[in-house]
């Protein structure tokens, strides 16, 4: 039976290591600097899922480092090949572009609306 990356990573919870900070910090119910209800953290089962809301939460790069490491531990657990690094930083890179298009429409609208109440 396969586990999820999420299953696999969470047994690092509570642990002074960096999969256990990741894992930590992805889980944790604190407000982030953008984070707009209590349950925002992360929701998702996958490593796909986990750089996405390492993008929304603008993670340090040496969080996305760490990322790198348990992808290829997860996948050596699996007995599979790891996703290649320039997969995930392409990945990244697309969240990264969708996020930043995202929050420059949503400062516009605050600024017309800032602008122009009615």
């Amino acid at each position: 039976m396969t586990i999820s990356f999420r299953e696999w990573l969470k047994q690092f919870k509570n642990q002074d290591a960096p999969f256990g900070d990741l894992w930590n910090d992805a889980t944790s119910t604190k407000r982030g600097r953008f984070q707009d209800k209590i349950l925002d953290s992360w929701q998702g089962d996958t490593i796909e899922s986990l750089i996405e809301f390492m993008v929304k939460n603008e993670a340090s790069y040496q969080s996305h480092g760490v990322l790198n490491e348990a992808n290829e531990a997860y996948h050596n657990y699996l007995g599979l090949e790891p996703i290649k690094s320039s997969k995930l930083e392409e990945l990244e890179n697309q969240l990264k572009a969708k996020y930043y298009a995202e929050r420059l429409q949503h400062y516009t609208r605050l600024s017309i609306l800032y602008r122009n109440p009615t």
